[in-house]
């Protein structure tokens, strides 16, 4: 495998991961996916806009309170920029769920990605999500976020 191709490879797993480690609630695992200084931008879906480790993992673990499952298809990935320490990518996205409430969730669109090579491991620096359609029980998400029941 070239080097262009591993680093494909690195970085298209690192995305699976990220939604493997939330459908499978493996909450503490998120964290370690992204940069210390990574931002992640879902105001799409009405959340707020994430920055920093700290608020991502405070991010997470809100989630496992409130959401009963969820499944995330990411597909169409390729990279947009390549650097030996830097690279960029778009992936879309499907996701499903429900909360405890017996909320539906659902989600069309895609992320913009950019990405760090750290000591070797591809990690996130940033995410964005836009989204193709109106997002579906999301807004119930947020109310739960803001009122803090999570």
């Amino acid at each position: 495998m070239t080097g262009a191709a591993e680093t494909l490879e690195s970085i298209r797993e690192l995305t699976y991961r990220c939604g493997f480690y939330s459908d499978t609630k493996q909450w503490t695992s998120l964290p370690h996916l992204f940069a210390e200084d990574a931002v992640i931008d879902e105001t799409a879906l009405g959340f707020p806009l994430l920055t920093g480790k700290a608020q991502i993992t405070a991010f997470f673990a809100a989630d496992k309170a409130i959401l009963d499952f969820g499944v995330h298809y990411v597909t169409n990935h390729f990279l947009t920029e390549v650097g030996e320490t830097h690279a960029a990518g778009v992936n879309h996205l499907l996701m499903e769920g429900r909360l405890r409430d017996g909320t539906r969730l659902k989600v069309v669109g895609y992320f913009e990605d950019s990405y760090v090579r750290v000591v070797g491991k591809w990690l996130f620096r940033s995410r964005k999500l836009t989204t193709f359609t109106a997002p579906e029980g999301f807004d119930r998400v947020s109310a739960l976020i803001r009122s803090g029941q999570t």
